[in-house]
């Protein structure tokens, strides 16, 4: 099991000043890398409501710019939805929130991992 501290030492961000918040009750954390953006995102949540397991997917903001232009995704509607313009990568969360991450970043076929947020 991953530890919050193993995340901690990196360049993560979130939605939440604390990456244990970010990623425990908003189900996400991203940071850079070359190429684009690593996300860690909440798969499952306990009976809290609180996320449990977790899985990695990336995104270039090339990706980003692709998928906000298909007719789909309604990007006036998910502006409306934020209260303003989303941008990459905080933007994702927002998408997340509107559309679900299975329409985000496709369908996960696996558990996932834990986080230890002791």
């Amino acid at each position: 099991m991953k530890k919050i501290s193993d995340f901690e030492t990196g360049d993560w961000e979130g939605p939440d000043n604390s990456l244990s918040i970010s990623i425990q009750e908003y189900g996400i954390a991203w940071k850079k890398e070359e190429g684009g953006f690593v996300f860690i995102i909440g798969i499952h949540a306990d009976d809290n409501c609180d996320y449990d397991r977790f899985t990695v997917m990336h995104m270039t903001e090339k990706d980003w710019e692709s998928m906000v232009k298909e007719e789909w995704f309604d990007l006036h509607r998910v502006e409306s939805f934020a209260g303003g313009p989303i941008s990459f990568p905080s933007g994702v969360q927002v998408a997340i929130s509107f559309w679900g991450s299975e329409n985000i970043f496709g369908s996960v076929y696996h558990e996932g991992f834990e986080i230890d947020f002791e």
